[in-house]
């Protein structure tokens, strides 16, 4: 063992050994077997001067007999390079009190431990559920604790896929599939913690976070302290509470939290009436699901405004953040293509409620509510006599440009800032989704709407909400929107358990029943 290998030993020890100077020390062990053999002997010694600070009292004179023998064992070694410390240790022994001489060897022993632990780990730097794991070995799928020497905690979700990285000081995970929260505990000058995918890699120095993998991003979501994350030249940092996406070789922060909680009106404006070709003839658009509704124009109007009105009322007493109007386009062509979510149409397929949408939609906002409707992410193409969605010849570019468009126009007409994402409809896959990469760019440009989005991924949910059906469970995202609650009547626990978990319950203002469960929920508890 060199000079130069005791000083590093000695800056490994006390904390100073990092960077470039650790790992070139790190690679010279690996490939010296005289300098591992050197190492094994410090190890020995560790050993050994660990015998000598466990004497129970080092006064007792066997016990101070067992110190001497111990330490000769330690001078005898001829490998060892420490004869010269316990020869220091020893004539201090020999000049100081016995308490004094404790205090020594303990001080001693203390320092060398940290090496005996390094050197006794080797390449096992974590353990999972108990059994230990070495570096460059894959976390075993039954394995979902991780924890490490400092304390550090890493839960590793089902059907993630997790590799040990790094070592004892600079800890790294490498996930290429699936997710994993963390608990990082402090970390110092010489130590660190990382989390690297296949887009970008998260380093902290002492936080809670969580780190997402899908096929086009990583999505990190911290819930204390401060995280870096980086990707390609770009780097960001977030706080409790914010989400960064690693993509293509950027980084980029995702829109606020969507921190109004409160339930979200919908009222389904138009839609089938039975089988196809059954519309009833003076109500082809289903407006209102009335058979007999007069379309003429004042008493249209009339109406709509009337159904408007009665929804303001049921927002207020369900203390409402707002309401989406479905179905604005009518219903005409519902039965094979389903709600068309196209805004900048609504003349064309149906000018009778572009007439009066403008009054409609600032007759909700006088009220002091939000707007929203439904918009899809593809475009409309006509075969013959029947509309379709165009999902075979979409991609990125296309679905972003439609998804913009739409809410750019419903934005300047009514002042929209909710929006859903219909992704559903006859002849289209029910696992069809809106690119996630579409998506995201749409969100980081409207930062302040809240866009809910079916069939949501964590991709989709970095910038938007995603929306469950009862009690189905969904990414964590932006914010959890239980929706439709149309058909069902949840229990006053189910309702009080969804508003807890900060939900936004969607419910139909129209309806009395879901409104005065609504409202029940939201009242003081009697005394």
């Amino acid at each position: 063992m060199t000079p130069d290998d005791l000083e590093n030993l000695e800056r490994w020890c006390d904390g100073t050994l990092v960077g470039e100077a650790l790992a070139t020390w790190t690679a010279r062990v690996a490939r010296d077997q005289d300098l591992q053999a050197a190492l094994a002997a410090e190890r020995r010694f560790v050993h050994h001067l660990s015998a000598i600070s466990t004497a129970e009292n080092v006064r007792a004179a066997a016990a101070r007999d067992a110190a001497v023998r111990t330490c000769a064992l330690i001078i005898a070694d001829r490998q060892s390079s420490r004869t010269q410390t316990v020869a220091q240790v020893m004539a201090g022994a020999r000049r100081r009190s016995p308490r004094r001489w404790w205090s020594a060897c303990a001080s001693a022993a203390a320092a060398c431990v940290l090496v005996a632990w390094w050197w006794s780990i080797g390449s096992t730097v974590a353990r999972g559920d108990g059994v230990a794991l070495a570096v460059g070995a894959d976390i075993p799928p039954a394995v979902r604790d991780v924890r490490f020497a400092d304390h550090s905690l890493v839960i590793v979700a089902p059907r993630s896929h997790v590799r040990l990285g790094g070592d004892a000081r600079r800890k790294r995970l490498d996930l290429t599939a699936g997710s994993v929260e963390a608990q990082v505990a402090p970390q110092t000058g010489g130590t660190s913690f990382a989390i690297a995918t296949p887009h970008g890699e998260a380093t902290v120095l002492g936080t809670r976070f969580r780190v997402d993998v899908e096929d086009d991003c990583s999505v990190v979501t911290v819930s204390e302290g401060r995280v870096a994350l980086r990707s390609g030249d770009h780097a960001q940092f977030a706080t409790a509470g914010q989400r960064m996406i690693a993509a293509d070789g950027t980084v980029v922060l995702g829109p606020p939290p969507w921190n109004d909680h409160r339930p979200l009106g919908c009222v389904v404006l138009s839609g089938l009436m039975g089988p196809p070709g059954h519309q009833p003839a003076n109500n082809p658009s289903g407006w209102l699901f009335d058979p007999v509704l007069d379309l003429q124009p004042a008493a249209f109007s009339a109406r709509m405004t009337d159904a408007i009105d009665q929804a303001i009322a049921g927002l207020r007493r369900a203390d409402a953040q707002g309401v989406m109007l479905y179905g604005i386009e009518g219903g005409v062509h519902q039965h094979t293509i389903g709600f068309l979510g196209d805004p900048r149409r609504v003349a064309e397929f149906a000018p009778e409620f572009d007439a009066i949408a403008d009054a409609l939609f600032a007759r909700i906002r006088a009220a002091g509510f939000r707007v929203g409707v439904t918009i899809s992410p593809w475009r409309l193409e006509q075969r013959g006599a029947a509309w379709h969605k165009d999902v075979e010849h979409a991609d990125n570019a296309s679905a972003e440009a439609e998804i913009d468009s739409r809410i750019v126009y419903a934005r300047k007409r009514w002042d929209c800032t909710v929006f859903f994402i219909n992704t559903a409809g006859p002849g289209i896959p029910s696992p069809a989704r809106v690119p996630a990469a579409a998506l995201r760019a749409v969100a980081l440009r409207h930062p302040d709407v809240l866009l809910i989005v079916e069939n949501a991924t964590i991709a989709h949910t970095a910038v938007a909400a995603g929306h469950a059906l009862g009690d189905e469970a969904v990414p964590p995202g932006r914010t959890v929107v239980r929706l439709p609650w149309f058909g069902a009547n949840p229990t006053p626990a189910v309702l009080a358990a969804a508003k807890a978990n900060g939900d936004v319950l969607v419910f139909d203002p129209l309806n009395v029943t879901k409104v005065d469960a609504l409202h029940a929920l939201i009242q003081p508890p009697t005394p």
